[in-house]
């Protein structure tokens, strides 16, 4: 497949993208940019280049929840995601 693993900002080195084993996906493999953990997802190849275009991620991919979306935009799993960002119950609301 000829695809360059980018987003709407530029080229995701985190990124590894090859046919599925079903005809019209992607196996995507995304290495976290903090911990080197590598994930697995595979995704629909039409919706893959759609966000590639710049098309909104949840609008390509409503099927993947929250955290692995943003796996796919930064590059940060959701355990590196939660020591980076820690947050009160009291600042709850509070942005």
């Amino acid at each position: 497949m000829a695809f360059v693993a980018k987003g709407p900002f530029g080229v995701k080195e985190f990124i590894d993208v090859v046919p599925g084993k079903t005809e019209g996906t992607a196996e995507v493999t995304i290495t976290c940019i903090h911990c080197a953990c590598e994930f697995i997802m595979t995704v629909d190849e039409g919706a893959l280049e759609d966000w590639s275009r710049g098309a909104y991620i949840q609008d390509c991919f409503p099927q993947l929840d929250k955290h692995e979306r943003e796996l796919l935009i930064s590059g940060t799993c959701t355990p590196c995601w939660d020591s980076i960002f820690v947050f009160d119950e009291d600042d709850e609301g509070d942005f």
